[in-house]
């Protein structure tokens, strides 16, 4: 809670910070949302391929970098 409590006030408060979530409120925060450094090599392609198989689901369009687990398989809801 404490370093999604910091995030969100940088955001909040800091021009180029990264967007951050309420705290309480972030998929990362509760364990389910991951970040990826898709610009090394054969992440992004394998993630595209195979993400699905093991209940990950790109849910933000403009991060390609953001997956979600589902434990039931499907996208969770928005």
């Amino acid at each position: 809670m404490e370093k999604q409590e910091e995030l969100f006030r940088n955001y909040c408060f800091q021009r180029k910070s990264p967007v951050a979530a309420v705290p309480g409120t972030s998929m990362h925060q509760a364990g389910y949302a991951i970040d990826l450094n898709v610009k090394e090599p054969g992440v992004k392609r394998w993630m595209q391929l195979h993400a699905k198989e093991y209940g990950f689901f790109r849910t933000v369009s403009s991060e390609d970098w953001h997956y979600e687990f589902s434990p039931t398989g499907d996208p969770l809801p928005m």
